[in-house]
């Protein structure tokens, strides 16, 4: 075994390392490489952007020590450690803390990832009494309101002879949540899994439709995201020539309203207060009915995929983010969601 000096790692979905790269190069002027699956690793010594503020990162493991080997035991002893070289200088503490272990899409390093981490709290229970006083659990720790202090210390498997580990404080910006993972429920009657991608893409925004707003849903067939507008309270006019098969649309009561036009041209009479938009079709044409929305200042608040190339997709990222960065809204963003593939989805809100 043998132990290589500590990197800021940061990761994403499988597949999507060299996005990822390019981004923290050509947004952050950091030069990154890819360390293992679904993990880029930038120096210690650069200035580790949060999580929140890229794209494609979903989560960071802030001055990360890689353990080459493939025995458990080991990489639990080389964690203790580290564990207690970070509470004998952190006592005075009183933060909480949680232990995220985990892999990405592959069960077999999960396991061995839950094995350390059950081994590291079978020591902590033991030997660090007052440091396990203020252990919360992972789900705890993401739902609870966190201060800078509070610490989250991770250990990711990506491969059989591979392990990360990380201690950081909430000040360093990675996600609360395990893997930077949040999932979504799903909600009953949702006449597709899309409903699931614009239910996160508002929690992201940090705000969604209410009671008595107006919205349009570009290409909304089958409905899926339509539905998510109805049940938050918005009247929804719903364009789209496909017809629209969400159940029990009496209990929305009358709130979609079914338009058959064409959701490349179409555009209200008045501004309404969310526009979202989930065509098939390629990035530049989503783009071109983004600006004429934002050019016409038809709406308030906008949610929309668009599709990246298989090869290369920084540019066409790079290009929509510029486009709805030029407008002075008040919060735009581009995010590679959990529930995203092989697309990002874009976020607005003017006031």
């Amino acid at each position: 075994m043998k132990t290589v000096k500590r990197h800021h790692l940061m990761l994403m979905r499988p597949g999507f390392e060299a996005a990822l790269r390019d981004e923290l190069s050509s947004r952050f002027g950091l030069e990154g490489e890819v360390v293992c699956r679904a993990g880029v690793a930038l120096p210690e010594s650069a200035s580790l952007p949060a999580v929140k503020a890229t794209v494609f990162a979903r989560q960071s493991l802030p001055r990360a020590l890689h353990i080459a080997s493939s025995d458990i035991n080991v990489a639990a002893q080389v964690v203790i450690e580290r564990i207690d070289v970070m509470t004998k200088r952190g006592n005075r503490q009183t933060g909480v803390w949680t232990l995220h272990a985990f892999a990405i899409d592959d069960d077999d390093q999960l396991r061995r990832a839950k094995d350390i981490a059950k081994l590291v709290m079978q020591h902590v229970r033991s030997h660090q009494k007052e440091f396990l006083k203020r252990y919360v659990s992972p789900e705890d720790f993401a739902k609870g309101e966190r201060v800078a202090s509070d610490i989250l210390v991770q250990i990711y498997v990506p491969s059989p002879t591979d392990v990360w580990f990380s201690a950081g404080t909430v000040a360093d910006g990675a996600s609360v949540w395990e893997a930077g993972f949040q999932r979504m429920k799903t909600l009953p009657g949702a006449p597709s899994r899309s409903a699931s991608k614009l239910e996160e893409a508002l929690l992201r925004l940090g705000v969604s439709p209410s009671k008595g707003q107006t919205a349009v849903d570009l290409g909304a067939a089958p409905g899926g995201w339509s539905y998510v507008l109805a049940s938050h309270g918005a009247h929804v006019v719903a364009v789209d020539h496909a017809k629209l098969t969400v159940k029990n649309m009496s209990k929305l009561k009358g709130r979609i309203e079914h338009l058959s036009e064409n959701g490349l041209t179409y555009l209200p009479s008045a501004p309404v207060d969310w526009m979202v938009c989930d065509m098939v079709m390629g990035a530049k044409d989503t783009l071109k009915v983004l600006k004429r929305w934002l050019d016409a200042e038809a709406m308030n608040h906008f949610v929309v995929n668009i599709k990246l190339p298989k090869a290369n997709p920084w540019p066409q990222v790079l290009e929509a983010l510029d486009l709805i960065g030029g407008y002075g809204w008040a919060q735009v963003s581009g995010q590679h969601l959990l529930h995203d593939r092989s697309e990002i989805t874009l976020l607005g809100r003017k006031f």
